[in-house]
């Protein structure tokens, strides 16, 4: 109803998750849903691609780079201009003074609000990062577990991203709902969810620093209930030890 393209980009992530081991191709394909807010998947994209040569998913490659060729050729004939309009349009928008409520935006207008290049340093550092978690755990990486995790730090730390952005963050939220135990926790999920929808009906503006609080929450609740139930596996299999 608003005009939002986040939630192609989700059924992107989730077709991918779904498909990636039995599907390889089409999991590639899936990921062209996610190349409509690429920014928005750095980190994820990095150890993506880490991954798919470490492991030779390269059906994966193939099927993403179909995908991206066939709709640039249809893009083409289509409008045959659609990139030039695209590169002038984007040099004329005014994304470099707008307020996007977001991490990087609001470190780079604390900082030098003149200087765009500081929107891509929390990403830079986000995928260096991410490149370690992934190098950490190569030998038993699992894109529903690993994945969520890095879904979260490219939210957190992408160039520029809204409130409707945090749909990306679901399945990361329902894996650690699901992990979880702690109803305190699964409250605290509820009532920032009600925030967000009530910020959403009072008319709160979306460049509002009200919304900067969103992805930095999700990534410790996420990081919360994770530990908590690797501490409480921890204690059952060192009890059952004795």
């Amino acid at each position: 109803m608003m005009g939002q393209t986040s939630l192609f980009a989700l059924l992107g992530y989730v077709l991918f998750l779904y498909l990636h081991r039995s599907r390889p191709f089409m999991a590639g394909v899936s990921l062209w849903l996610c190349a409509l807010k690429p920014h928005l998947f750095l980190s994820v994209g990095i150890v993506m691609l880490v991954w798919i040569v470490l492991s030779r998913s390269y059906k994966i490659l193939m099927g993403t780079v179909a995908a991206m060729a066939a709709s640039c050729a249809f893009l083409y004939l289509v409008c045959p201009t659609a990139w030039t309009d695209y590169a002038r349009m984007m040099q004329t928008v005014g994304l470099q003074t707008a307020h996007v409520p977001c991490l990087s935006v609001a470190l780079r207008f604390w900082l030098r609000p003149q200087s765009a290049a500081f929107n891509y340093l929390p990403a830079m550092l986000g995928c260096v990062w991410s490149l370690g978690y992934f190098w950490k755990h190569r030998h038993a990486w699992e894109w529903m577990e690993g994945g969520s995790l890095l879904i979260l730090v490219s939210l957190l730390t992408a160039p520029y991203s809204w409130i409707y952005d945090d749909g990306l963050a679901i399945p990361a939220l329902l894996h650690g709902a699901y992990l979880t135990r702690s109803r305190i926790l699964l409250a605290i999920l509820a009532l920032a969810s009600f925030v967000i929808e009530a910020e959403l009906l009072c008319g709160v503006k979306m460049q509002t620093a009200f919304y900067l609080w969103t992805a930095p929450l999700w990534l410790l609740w996420y990081l919360c209930a994770t530990r908590i139930t690797k501490t409480k596996q921890e204690g059952i299999v060192a009890c059952q030890s004795i």
